[in-house]
């Protein structure tokens, strides 16, 4: 994950700890990820998207390394 998408994503984690309540009015966190990095810190659409990919991306690497890390220790 790039530098600037881990700062965002923490920013996120600090922001909706303080609004806990917010997550209930979207569809998924990856959503309120969108509204908050676009309308609270007033990022491009466009980059907000590609930083909530980058997040993703690198989650699914993390979920990948567990899922064959089992399958080996099966």
């Amino acid at each position: 994950m790039k530098a600037v998408t881990e700062k965002l994503i923490k920013q996120h984690q600090h922001y909706l700890s303080d609004n806990p309540s917010e997550l209930k009015d979207y569809g998924s966190i990856y959503d309120h990820m969108l509204y908050y990095f676009t309308s609270v810190l007033g990022i491009d659409e466009q980059q907000a998207l590609y930083s909530i990919q980058d997040f993703k991306s690198d989650l699914s690497c993390d979920v990948l390394k567990n899922i064959v890390q089992s399958k080996v220790d099966l």
